[in-house]
Parts: structure tokens; C-alpha cells; sequence
């Protein structure tokens, strides 16, 4: 009663810091000073009939608009309860972590559930319906019903217990104060005395009609129009109660599912270490935050180099470079929030399988990939080659759990497209009047549509451009380049979660599953042999 009484305390006093305290008790105290006394004056003077009267109309005619629009709304679709209420919210949310590729998994899973809810929503069916979507989810990865480990399978039971209270005690009002002996006491009084309850429950109901329609007959009507319009609408909310309940569970039962087919369930969190590729970027160095590794890729002359000297603010040898592979060249950084950066150059594209074996492999593990394209060459034959190829790893099969990085497009040397003698910036790109704006969002959209990046921004760069300590009075220099560097800040946050995946997928368990059942064995055998000796000494 205590903590109560203290918790009361603590929301009166922060209300009393706004002054919203002061509003609501101005506010409410006369209303309900009003209401009190009008009721004591009506029913003292004779006036019970007439105020029931205006308490209906004023009902009646505050309900009509709300009783029009769901008319019109059922008259424009009848959709079943569990599409009604899918529409309305979605209780479980994807992970960030997840693939493109299990996000349409979980889609999936989800329209599943919603079907087997909208033929069958019965609370004893959830238990087959729970399976069939586990089942759905196995299939999507390959794999067959159940073919997880039981530590696994406990946690399957643990995430979706632990999930499943975080969304009713989210979403389903007052569901704390439900105990689940209550639950069964209505149940069991239910079996018990259900039908005389009821029967009872009706005569009970015909008597006090039959003594309102001889005293009251006016407060007979206005209760049983009220009666109704409640019944009704109780009984939706109701339905709706139990259809979200219903609904979120399966929900979650296909979330944790792509989560335990996915093998994230094989290792905990404390076991994600760094990544490999940012290892093998840095095998000396121990960062406790993993950077943020940005892989620059184009064609030779593309601007590369000269995109990485400006975003690393200095010459490129007075950079700490890091010890790569040959044809890769990786710096270490940082951006505005003192967040690290790993800029990692690739070597151009030259069309042999070898470089794009390479390039296809820093892509795929990075975390951001900029995509330099220079504005004034007509051939993509190599970039829509290597972008294909990217795209067919994502597809396959056994990189259905890969998150794939942000694809940043630069399309460079913008300056040099027609009339090349123009240069006049700035540019209204959104409204394009001049002839050079119109080039430089026709090329924007061509490679668009071509490449399909995230986003694509358009840039001037020189390569006279070596330091800050050397100074330009060509305003080509900046043509861009701060749009570029804050949409890049932009992406920061979904990178981690790119990161994050890669971590994740790095982390094998069979790395450390001989070590690990080794470690057992150990113990086992040391226990044994200790619980061994013990008894021989006590004989």
C-alpha cells in the first residue's frame, strides 16, 4: 500500500511541476461539483425524466457520426476481423538485423498466420496454428520440421514467452492486474453455472424492464438504446481484444522462428567477436568498437582516389593506412561524431574475373558501398556486370541470412557533362531549368535505374586537390560534396546493423564447439572422479 500511496505521490508532484495538476483540478473539480449538485436538484424537483431525455438525445447525436462513417465504411468492404485488425496495427516489428531475404520470409510467415487466424481463431487452435508457421519458416530455410538442437528449442520457448509478455503488457491495457487465478474461477464458474447464470441473468433482466416501463418508461428507452449501442460495441472491442492476443502470438512464434532456422539461437551474444574481414583489415590493432567499414568501388578514373582524399580530409600516404591485400588500400578514420571509419579503396574495374572476385568479396562484407561512376562515360558494361553479380549472391541460397550493405551511388565529373563551357553552380536539381541541371539529373536517373542504389548524389571532385593545407579557388571542388558526406551520416545507424549481421555470421559455433565440449568432458570427469574418491573414503 506503501509503494502505492508513494508511487500517487510521484505523479502528482510531477504533474504539479508543469502546472498541469493546477488544470485538472480547476477543470474536473467543478464539472463533477456540477454534475453531483444538477443530479441531487433533478431528482429533489421532479426532473429525472426530462434529463433523461437530454442525456439520450445528446448521446443519440453524438453517435451518429460515428455510427455514419462505419456504415459507409462497411459498405465499402466487410474485410474479416483479423484483416481489420492487421490493418490497424502490427505489434510485432522485424528485426533489424534480419536480411532482405528474411524480411520477406517474415512477411510471409505473417500473411500465413493471418490466414489460418481468419479461418480457424479459436484459442485451442493457436497450438496447430503455431506449428504450421514454425513449419512454413523451415521450409523457407531448407530445412525440415524440428531440426534444431534442444538447447535451441528451449530458447525458442524462452524468446517467445519473453517477447509475448513485452507485447500484451505493451499493447493490452491492464493486463497486469489479470491474474490467472481469476481466469480460472470465471472458467470454472462458467462450466458450473453458466446456463442457470444466464437464465437467471434473464429474468432478472425481463423483471426490471416490466418495473421501468410502469415508473419510468422514458428511462426504459433511453436504456435500452444505450444498452444496445454499448453491446455492440463492447463486443467488437472485445473481439478485438482477443484477435490481437491471438494474432501477436503467431506473430512472434514466426519472428523467433526465422531467428532459431537462422542460427542465431546457436550462439549467444557474448560469443560475436569481431568480424573476420575486419581482422584480416587490421589483425594488430584492438578497437572496442568495430569500425564502420565504407568500401569505395568504381572504374578506374572514376574519381576514387580523389573521393577518398577529400573524405579523409588529407594526402593520402600521411593517412594511417592499414596492411591489405594487394590492390586494396585501407584508411582509418573518423567522422563528425568521432565514430570510426575503415575507408577501404578497391582497386579499379578492369573486367578480369580475378578483380572482380576480389571486389565482390569487400562489397559483400561491407558495411556502406560507395560507388563512384564518372558522369561522362558512356560504358557501364563492367559496373552492371558487377552488380549483377552482387545482386545473384544475395539470392543464393545459403546467404539467405546477409544483410546487405547500403549501396551509395557518386556519380563524379558532373561539370564535364553538356554544354561542357557551363559552370555555374549551385543547381536546382528537384526543378531543373537550365540545360546543364537537366544533364546532371538525366545521368542521375540513368544510372539509377541501371545500378539501383540506395541513393544516388551527383559530385565534382579534382584531383589537384591534395591537402587542406593546399588551398582552391575552383568552387568544382565542392560541388556536392557536403550533400554527400551528411546523407552518408545519414546511413551510419543502418550500418551497425549491417555490421552487426556480418558479426553474427562470423561468430560460428563450430569454432569453439570442440573447445567447448571439451571443457565439458572435463568437468564431467573431474566430478565423476571427485564424487568416486569421496565415497570410497566415507566406506
Amino acid at each position: 500500500m506503501s509503494s502505492r500511496w508513494r508511487k500517487a505521490r510521484q505523479i502528482l508532484a510531477h504533474l504539479a511541476e508543469g502546472g498541469v495538476g493546477f488544470g485538472l483540478i480547476l477543470a474536473v473539480m467543478p464539472t463533477i461539483v456540477i454534475a453531483c449538485f444538477g443530479l441531487y436538484l433533478s431528482f429533489k424537483y421532479g426532473y429525472l425524466i426530462e434529463l433523461s431525455i437530454t442525456l439520450m438525445i445528446l448521446s443519440v447525436l453524438g453517435l451518429i457520426p460515428v455510427l455514419w462513417e462505419r456504415y459507409q465504411s462497411n459498405k465499402r468492404s466487410k474485410p474479416t476481423p483479423v484483416e481489420q485488425h492487421d490493418a490497424d496495427s502490427d505489434f510485432v516489428k522485424a528485426s533489424s538485423d534480419w536480411s532482405e531475404r528474411e524480411n520477406e520470409i517474415w512477411a510471409r510467415a505473417k500473411d500465413q498466420a493471418n490466414d489460418l487466424l481468419s479461418k480457424d481463431d479459436e484459442w485451442a487452435s493457436l497450438y496447430v496454428h503455431g506449428l504450421c508457421v514454425a513449419e512454413h519458416v523451415a521450409k523457407e530455410y531448407g530445412k525440415g520440421d524440428l531440426e534444431f538442437s534442444l538447447p535451441e528449442g528451449l530458447q525458442l520457448l524462452e524468446e517467445v514467452s519473453r517477447r509475448y509478455r513485452e507485447t500484451l503488457v505493451e499493447h493490452l491495457p491492464a493486463v497486469e492486474s489479470i491474474k490467472v487465478s481469476q481466469i480460472k474461477w470465471v472458467y470454472q464458474m462458467q462450466e458450473k453455472y453458466g446456463d442457470d447464470a444466464l437464465t437467471l441473468a434473464r429474468f432478472a433482466n425481463l423483471g426490471r424492464r416490466a418495473y421501468l416501463a410502469y415508473m419510468n418508461p422514458i428511462k426504459l428507452i433511453n436504456d435500452e438504446i444505450r444498452n444496445k449501442i454499448l453491446a455492440t460495441e463492447s463486443s467488437s472491442r472485445y473481439t478485438a481484444l482477443q484477435i490481437n492476443a491471438k494474432r501477436a502470438l503467431l506473430h512472434e512464434v514466426a519472428s523467433v522462428s526465422v531467428d532459431l532456422y537462422s542460427g542465431r539461437f546457436t550462439i549467444s551474444d557474448d560469443d560475436i567477436s569481431a568480424s573476420n574481414v575486419s581482422a584480416k583489415d587490421n589483425v594488430d590493432q584492438a578497437m572496442p568498437l568495430e569500425p564502420i567499414r565504407i568500401v569505395i568501388v568504381g572504374q578506374s578514373s572514376s574519381g576514387k582516389s580523389s573521393f577518398v582524399n577529400r573524405f579523409i580530409g588529407e594526402f593520402s600516404a600521411e593517412v594511417d593506412v592499414l596492411p591489405t591485400s594487394e590492390g586494396i588500400t585501407t584508411y582509418l578514420t573518423e567522422n563528425v561524431n568521432k565514430e570510426p571509419l575503415r575507408i577501404v579503396d578497391l582497386q579499379g574495374l578492369d573486367g578480369s574475373e580475378e578483380t572482380n572476385k576480389r571486389t565482390l568479396q569487400e562489397m559483400v562484407n561491407a558495411d556502406i558501398v560507395v560507388w563512384l561512376l564518372k558522369a561522362n562515360q558512356s560504358s557501364r558494361q563492367l559496373d552492371h556486370a558487377l552488380k549483377k553479380t552482387f545482386d545473384d549472391y544475395f539470392v543464393e541460397h545459403k546467404n539467405i541470412t546477409h544483410k546487405r550493405p547500403i549501396l551509395f551511388g557518386i556519380v563524379s565529373h558532373v561539370d564535364r557533362l553538356s554544354p561542357q563551357s557551363e559552370w555555374s553552380p549551385p543547381y536546382d536539381l528537384d526543378r531543373p531549368v537550365r540545360e546543364k541541371a537537366k544533364n546532371i539529373v538525366a545521368a542521375l536517373k540513368y544510372n539509377q535505374e541501371l545500378l539501383e542504389f540506395d541513393e544516388v548524389l551527383p559530385i565534382v571532385l579534382s584531383s589537384t586537390r591534395r591537402n587542406n593545407s593546399v588551398s582552391s579557388n575552383d568552387e568544382r571542388d565542392d560541388f556536392g560534396f557536403e550533400q554527400v558526406k551528411c546523407q552518408l551520416e545519414q546511413y551510419y545507424d543502418n550500418a551497425k546493423n549491417v555490421q552487426r549481421n556480418r558479426q553474427r555470421r562470423d561468430s560460428k559455433p563450430g569454432k569453439i564447439m570442440l573447445l567447448e565440449y571439451g571443457k565439458r568432458l572435463y568437468r564431467s570427469a573431474y566430478k565423476g572422479l571427485k564424487h568416486s574418491n569421496y565415497k570410497k573414503e566415507n566406506r
